[in-house]
């Protein structure tokens, strides 16, 4: 999805990528330059701009501006919660007792 965006030549958005323009109170709009490259699932916080020949890595969440010619990567590193499941009797289609 890409809202109230400004989006400049040649510029490739990977699958599932999205403007984030309304926070429930005010629209804002996204600016995309020339050559840019959107990765994969990405999301685009506006008010934001994503300058020219920049790229934005698959997964990441952008709420500052990426400067030309840079990569910008914005998602947390993967944790893995050992036993969460069970620790909180969210098993599903059963229960479980801690």
């Amino acid at each position: 999805y890409v809202g109230d965006a400004d989006v400049g030549e040649n510029v490739n958005f990977g699958c599932g990528c999205s403007t984030a323009n309304y926070d429930g109170l005010n629209k804002s709009r996204t600016n995309i330059g020339s050559h840019a490259f959107i990765g994969s699932n990405s999301c685009l916080v506006s008010p934001v701009t994503v300058e020219d020949n920049a790229y934005v890595g698959a997964g990441s969440t952008i709420t500052e501006t990426v400067p030309s010619y840079s990569l910008s990567l914005a998602r947390a590193r993967q944790t893995n919660k050992e036993n969460w499941v069970i620790s909180r009797g969210r098993v599903r289609n059963q229960r479980v007792n801690p």
